[in-house]
């Protein structure tokens, strides 16, 4: 890291806790004088009005950051990737802000989400074109590579919007993402995207003493979630993509890395999917069915559970880094396809398990 670069970085996390300092009370005290405040319902686990803004903080701080760094480096904001990136935000932050103002229909919410991800990958020319000979595939038609992108971006951006039920728990494995994704492009000469990258862990690091604060609790909120979802989904292309450009060997180690970092947030979306449709119910239809929620109902605490899924995710990736580095791709796959396996079955196995237990000692 050159030194520019470095107090550029340096600049952008005391800024953040500058701004954080003044901004997330400000936000608490209008989000509870506008009545902008979590709602309760049966899947609630608070009991106080929490004003949902956070969402505002995070997008603010990370758009104060971007632009104090990227035209301090003197890169400008030509490039049509980080346009792209900024603009699709805004309409990701848009659309959860309205969902927080208004509770909007899930299919409007979708809309919106759906016209963020062509804007992106309309801008960006960022879609996912090769596997890198992972499962035998290689080269996709185009047209495969955008209904696999829009899939991508969507599934990500649902799953950071589905796992932030607990204090701290969406924003922790964002600053994991945000942490990997700003080293890699570092890494990788992508001063730009490295600035971007550490934008989106400062602001979530600069919003989560506020998360667990008892005095100025806030929220995320849909503003948030869908936001810090979206930038992590679309650092995810580009990130597969430097690398295919560089040298297209890698492909397959890489998506199964950017697979890894979504490990737990993919896992909890597509099982709970599974269970509602299983149960007969929408899949889009919320309920206590959460892996958080598991933990929640079992006498965990907010902190616990965030510390918990954390280390899996940190525990993983240092496993993952080791199969990479002496085995394969292949391996990669199938260490996180046993791990979330056998973490999508836990609230099963915990329920066979406990009363075997029970009978034993009685």
């Amino acid at each position: 890291m050159d030194s520019q670069l470095f107090l550029t970085v340096t600049f952008q996390g005391i800024l953040t806790f500058l701004l954080a300092l003044y901004l997330y009370p400000l936000l608490v005290k209008i989000g509870r004088g506008k009545n902008l405040v979590a709602s309760f319902n049966r899947r609630s686990s608070h009991k106080d009005r929490v004003s949902v803004l956070g969402g505002f903080g995070v997008f603010f701080v990370f758009f104060v950051l971007v632009f104090v760094g990227v035209l301090h480096l003197g890169y400008g904001l030509g490039n049509t990737e980080i346009l792209g990136l900024l603009f699709a935000g805004m309409i990701f932050f848009f659309a959860g802000f309205l969902d927080d103002a208004l509770d909007i229909t899930a299919l409007r919410k979708f809309s919106f989400q759906l016209v963020g991800t062509l804007v992106f990958l309309m801008a960006s020319k960022l879609v996912f074109e090769d596997f890198g000979g992972l499962f035998g595939l290689h080269d996709i038609p185009l047209w495969l590579s955008w209904v696999i992108s829009i899939f991508i971006m969507q599934l990500g951006v649902n799953a950071f919007n589905l796992i932030d039920g607990v204090d701290g728990l969406a924003a922790s494995l964002a600053a994991v993402g945000f942490g990997m994704f700003g080293v890699s492009f570092l890494l990788h000469g992508d001063h730009p995207f490295a600035i971007m990258a550490f934008a989106g862990l400062f602001a979530v690091m600069g919003f989560l003493p506020f998360n667990f604060s008892k005095r100025y609790k806030i929220f995320l909120g849909d503003s948030g979630s869908l936001f810090v979802g979206f930038l992590l989904s679309g650092f995810s292309l580009k990130y597969v993509n430097e690398v295919h450009a560089v040298n297209a060997s890698d492909i397959a180690g890489y998506i199964v890395w950017v697979l890894t970092v979504f490990s737990y947030p993919l896992t909890d979306v597509i099982r709970v999917f599974i269970v509602r449709v299983k149960n007969g119910k929408s899949p889009f239809r919320p309920d206590r069915k959460h892996l958080h929620h598991f933990a929640l109902d079992r006498g965990w605490k907010h902190y616990q559970i965030t510390l918990l899924y954390i280390s899996y995710t940190g525990i993983l990736l240092v496993l993952q880094y080791g199969v990479l580095s002496f085995l394969n791709a292949h391996w990669g796959f199938a260490l996180i396809l046993v791990s979330n396996l056998l973490l999508a079955l836990l609230p099963s196995l915990y329920g066979k398990i406990r009363p075997a237990i029970r009978m034993e000692t009685s």
